[in-house]
Parts: C-alpha cells; structure tokens; sequence
C-alpha cells in the first residue's frame, strides 16, 4: 500500500489531533499550496513544503521544522 494524505485546512487542532498510522501519510493544506505535515509511523510529525523549482520538472519537498518544535505560525511563514 502506498503513502496516503488528506486535504484539510492545518489548524493547530490539526496538529494536536495528529496520530500515527502504520505507514507514513500527509495531510496537504487546503489554504496554503504546498504546505502540508508527514506523519511517520513512529509519532513523528514534520512541517514540509512542496513545489516546483522555477515552475518546471518534478515536486521537490523541502523541510520545514519538525512540529514538536516549531509553532505552525513560524512554519507557516
């Protein structure tokens, strides 16, 4: 089975309610293009960006800050 995400607006109820699943997923915010959080199955939560360099080519994803230690604010900025 493949990596699942959700789209949902990323709130820090979002963030707070995150729960780990046997295999990692994202949940892709449906206010801020690209921005989303991967979800490890081992608890852990990374704030990450995703885009096209100068527009073209492939999806690059770009860390951000793990969500235990950076506010969704400063992450979203």
């Amino acid at each position: 089975m493949g990596k699942t995400s959700e789209r949902k607006r990323i709130t820090e109820t979002t963030v707070n309610a995150l729960k780990p699943r046997e295999e990692e997923w994202y949940i892709k915010d449906t206010e801020q293009r690209g921005f989303q959080i991967r979800v490890h199955p081992s608890g852990a939560s990374v704030y990450q960006v995703e885009a096209r360099l100068g527009g073209k080519g492939s999806v690059k994803k770009f860390k951000i800050g793990n969500v235990s230690d950076v506010p969704l604010g400063e992450a979203r900025e």
